[in-house]
């Protein structure tokens, strides 16, 4: 049970910050043109669209195998150090 919620917990964190910093990442690298967007407000629809990019399916699994991966590792070292006390 121990391995099984330090695994868990692990990921949990891991996936939070590597989706944090991918998010940021993105963000720096596609700046808004603030300029242009207020001068296209008047014509703009009054509704908000949420659209992603083709790319943001495969942002999400792959932060995801790579924090499942260093949680298994984590996990696994964490237990070895333990048993090796004993």
């Amino acid at each position: 049970m121990k391995n099984f919620l330090l695994f868990i917990i692990s990921f949990v964190l891991l996936f939070v910050i590597l989706q944090t910093a991918s998010g940021m990442i993105i963000t720096a690298l596609s700046p808004a043109a603030v300029g242009d967007a207020w001068s296209q407000s008047a014509v703009l629809p009054q509704e908000t669209t949420v659209s992603g990019s083709i790319f943001t399916p495969v942002i999400t699994l792959l932060t995801g195998l790579i924090a499942a991966a260093a949680a298994y590792f984590i996990q696994k070292k964490s237990f070895r150090e333990t048993n090796d006390v004993r």
